[in-house]
């Protein structure tokens, strides 16, 4: 038996993951100021919460930017140019991921956070 996804029900997972993916880019930039403390974006959490925050949105951005990029792909039946993306969307991201917590890591446990 064979699944198969109509080309509207793509487009409508495309519609709704781009909508996804511009609440978590807001809240992803809100959360990098609120770290950094630029534009009065600490205000709404602590430094704290806000590299929690960044930290943790980085997984669900990435699966709605896969969810937003794949069906495009699909219907358009351009496999070979969507494995190429596929690769550089995955792997980029997740280099990137791993060398900031690293450079992190010892500068967010070794300091004291405030508690508001």
């Amino acid at each position: 038996m064979k699944f198969k996804i109509s080309n509207k029900t793509l487009l409508k997972i495309a519609e709704f993951s781009g909508w996804m993916l511009l609440v978590m880019l807001i809240l992803y930039f809100i959360s990098g100021y609120a770290m950094v403390r630029e534009y009065g974006m600490d205000a709404l959490m602590t430094k704290h919460r806000a590299w929690i925050w960044h930290k943790y949105l980085a997984v669900p951005f990435l699966i709605f930017l896969f969810l937003h990029i794949v069906p495009y792909y699909v219907v358009r039946k351009q496999i070979k140019k969507f494995l190429i993306l596929l690769s550089v969307v995955i792997i980029l991201p997740v280099v990137g991921i791993y060398a900031i917590n690293q450079v992190h890591k010892e500068k967010i446990h070794g300091e004291k956070f405030e508690q508001r």
